[in-house]
């Protein structure tokens, strides 16, 4: 008698230390409207959209894209994260790795060639190099004339999907 209790008592143990261990993979949250939901954290690893206004009192960090469709409210700094460094050789392609994208060379060099992005992507290129990088106005660039980028000059493009569009340089 005593045997078999002990042996219900270990498989109430183990059965509990079980649903103690296993993590939750994910909570669901009801489909119908909450008024309040707090957390401290929040991780979406699919694609999500959010209906009405979104608001936080922190930061927000985008790992990858992000898509707005409508007016947009910045109250305080926005923050492109450099990308990876990009040296560009004569007449090579670019394919940037990122919206803001610093470029350099070993030598003064041009090209005409840029990896086109979706349309809407934004493109901030800037020369860190004592160099002088020239983007040539053809092919897939579409700019007031060719842009010569020296140390800490910048231009801006945006994509329409199968063309650079320039909309702004500066000469630092």
């Amino acid at each position: 008698m005593m045997r078999k209790w002990r042996g219900k008592v270990s498989l109430a143990l183990v059965l509990l230390l079980l649903a103690l261990v296993t993590p939750i993979s994910a909570q669901v949250i009801p489909h119908e409207n909450a008024p309040w939901l707090i957390v401290r954290k929040l991780t979406v690893r699919t694609t999500s959209a959010f209906t009405g206004a979104v608001t936080t009192s922190d930061d927000v960090t985008v790992g990858d894209d992000l898509a707005v469709t409508d007016d947009t409210v910045f109250g305080g700094d926005v923050t492109l994260t450099p990308a990876s460094m990009l040296t560009v050789t004569a007449n090579s392609t670019l394919t940037p790795l990122g919206a803001y994208q610093p470029i350099s060379s070993t030598g003064s060099v041009g090209t005409a060639t840029i990896t086109v992005g979706a349309a809407g992507k934004t493109l901030l290129l800037t020369n860190v190099a004592n160099t002088t990088i020239t983007f040539t106005d053809t092919g897939t660039l579409k700019l007031s004339g060719n842009i010569a980028l020296g140390q800490y000059d910048t231009l801006i493009l945006v994509s329409d999907g199968t063309n650079w569009i320039q909309r702004s340089t500066s000469n630092n």
